[in-house]
């Protein structure tokens, strides 16, 4: 049997969290890279992709939100049969995790 502490939980959740608004997923970044290379997309449209990802470049490095709408937060877990929540609630250490992400990193901040 294995024990996962709640505080470990939202810690993951809260990289997570910052992570998944910050850094454009590498098989998007590929879609979009190769869209732009495409000479059957109109121009505006090469020329929308290309800014989208100067501003995902941009997001990475100065660890900035990809996108002004951060959106709702949803969160898939998945536990094996061996593996037993101590010190805490889950859904709270998840909902405590997604809070620390978007105050410490400006997310839900105008």
């Amino acid at each position: 049997m294995r024990k996962i502490e709640v505080i470990e939980i939202e810690k993951k959740v809260k990289v997570l969290c910052i992570k998944a608004n910050i850094v454009l997923r590498s098989d998007v970044a590929c879609a979009i890279q190769k869209a732009c290379r495409n000479k059957k997309e109109p121009p505006l449209v090469r020329k929308m992709l290309k800014i989208l990802m100067k501003n995902a470049k941009i997001a990475k490095e100065e660890s900035l939100p990809i996108c002004q709408d951060t959106g709702i937060a949803e969160v898939f877990i998945r536990i094996g049969e061996q593996v037993v929540i101590t010190g805490g609630n889950l859904m709270g250490a998840v909902n405590r995790g997604i809070k620390k992400a978007y105050e410490e990193s400006y997310f839900g901040n105008p």
